[in-house]
């Protein structure tokens, strides 16, 4: 079989967007602790949490007092760790405060869901 120009450029950018959406920072546990490193296993900096999960897209959820937020790369909270359950993989994220379940944005406000 003859590879064509153009199905190697095919290959060539399916591996280049591969690689540019592999997350940089990988969950890693320590006893109780959890924290993020980097590919080689180096810490990425001195915050630890009770649980986290892998980074999705540009975030990952973490566990800090028994309530869950939204950190970035950076391991900035943009979500603040006020909920007790997160869950989606992407925008907007579905959220729980004891009974009540709804929906936020990335910068946590309320958002209304539409269905289609």
């Amino acid at each position: 079989m003859k590879l064509t120009p153009f199905i190697i450029s095919l290959v060539l950018s399916w591996i280049t967007i591969s690689a540019l959406t592999q997350p940089t920072l990988h969950p890693f546990r320590d006893g109780d602790e959890w924290y993020f490193t980097d590919q080689n296993f180096n810490r990425n900096s001195d915050k630890t949490y009770q649980e986290v999960e892998p980074f999705i897209s540009d975030f990952a959820v973490v566990k800090l007092n028994d309530k869950y937020g939204c950190v970035n790369d950076k391991e900035e909270l943009f979500i603040p760790a006020m909920y007790d359950r997160i869950w989606n993989e992407d925008y907007p994220f579905h959220v729980s405060i004891g009974s009540d379940t709804f929906s936020i944005d990335k910068h946590n406000n309320k958002v209304a869901l539409q269905f289609v």
